[in-house]
């Protein structure tokens, strides 16, 4: 059952709901469920962001103010209940190789690793989709073995389109090329986000997810680009 632990007023605009503070996948899924209610159920606010332990909210101050949206927030809370989904799977297909993933040397060197087992680990693995922002079609994957867990880079630079990326203990690709913190270390050629596609991104919340390793004479088959 989802529990509000605290809540912090940051500014007269902005408030931060702590549900926990240890990453659980659970937990994360609950939290972007009931984010998806209070999208639907409050119109006073401006901005609802999820993550693995709690939720930023920005609402209009002309049309609430913090205490009467707790309370709202709270009642909701307490009618809320989060319903298991169903466990869709998808496999994307990922060029790992420095023709395509710049930080690959760099992040299997800090940890210790070789190219490969970074590579055996990172494919290995089932994550789960626990939420989905910052871009369209980005999703936030849970579940990264620790061995390659890796800090955000200090400096963002330029992504290219279906990169795949590691910040701390999560994983997700660019659906889109975008400014980004996250080492890359492969590219996926698969179309992760198109308007002229219903749905419009293959990713749902609380899916799992795998990658295969291909060769770059797939990766080029399938339309990626070196």
């Amino acid at each position: 059952m989802l529990e509000i632990k605290h809540i912090v007023h940051q500014s007269e605009t902005t408030l931060c709901i702590y549900f926990g503070d240890v990453i659980e996948t659970e937990l994360a899924l609950e939290i972007a469920q009931f984010t998806e209610l209070l999208r639907s159920q409050m119109n006073d606010l401006t901005e609802v962001i999820p993550s693995y332990t709690s939720l930023f909210i920005e609402f209009h101050i002309l049309k609430t103010d913090a205490r009467l949206l707790e309370k709202e927030i709270r009642e909701l809370l307490s009618a809320f209940q989060y319903k298991h989904l169903e466990n869709n799977h998808l496999e994307l297909p990922i060029y790992y190789h420095p023709d395509v993933a710049p930080d690959l040397i760099d992040l299997a060197d800090k940890n210790n690793l070789t190219i490969d087992q970074v590579v055996q680990i990172h494919s290995q693995t089932t994550y789960r989709v626990t939420s989905l922002g910052f871009a369209p079609g980005f999703a936030y994957l849970a579940g990264l073995d620790p061995r390659l867990a890796t800090p955000r880079l200090q400096t963002p630079k330029n992504v290219a389109k279906g990169s795949l990326g590691i910040a701390d203990h999560q994983t997700a690709i660019y659906p889109n090329a975008s400014p980004g913190g996250w080492s890359i270390i492969g590219n996926c050629p698969a179309s992760l986000y198109d308007l002229k596609l219903d749905p419009i991104t293959p990713f749902k919340i609380g899916m799992t997810v795998n990658f295969k390793s291909i060769t770059k004479e797939v990766f080029l088959e399938k339309g990626g680009i070196i």
